[in-house]
């Protein structure tokens, strides 16, 4: 985890510095806010989806480190593909979290609003990779 820090860190000044603030606020969601709040919320070995969801934060780096080079290439369908990576592991997290809320139910509002936050990561990288394959200047509105 500490690496994933270290690297998340490095990254968005980076990307603060060439790319803008946007792009280094999603690199710091992606290397840190997202494993490290997995682990957070997964604090029951005994429960089956809590073990994968913490399976899913430690390999959350790799994932990451692909989806961030999509930051840093010119917007097309080539950055699209590297955003996409991290679609796939945010759509994996987004099903634990339902696997997570059939578990337990409606009973703990707690639990389900992890769990619905768990399930509405993927409407992100799906907005991620919307993002990067078409620069916006491109979309014009037909008079």
């Amino acid at each position: 985890m500490k690496g994933s820090i270290a690297v998340g860190v490095l990254l968005s000044v980076i990307a603060l510095l060439y790319v803008g603030i946007i792009e280094a606020a999603l690199l710091l969601s992606m290397f840190i806010w997202v494993p490290h709040l997995l682990q957070l919320i997964t604090q029951d070995p005994q429960i089956k989806v809590d073990r994968w969801l913490r399976r899913t934060s430690f390999v959350a780096m790799y994932f990451a480190i692909i989806a961030s080079v999509s930051f840093f290439l010119p917007q097309g369908i080539v950055a699209g593909l590297f955003a996409a990576v991290w679609l796939v592991y945010v759509t994996i997290i987004g099903g634990l979290g339902l696997l997570r809320q059939l578990r337990y139910g409606f009973q703990r509002s707690e639990e389900a609003l992890i769990n619905l936050s768990l399930m509405y990561l993927p409407v992100g990288g799906l907005w991620l990779v919307a993002g990067r394959p078409v620069p916006h200047s491109s979309y014009r509105i037909q008079t």
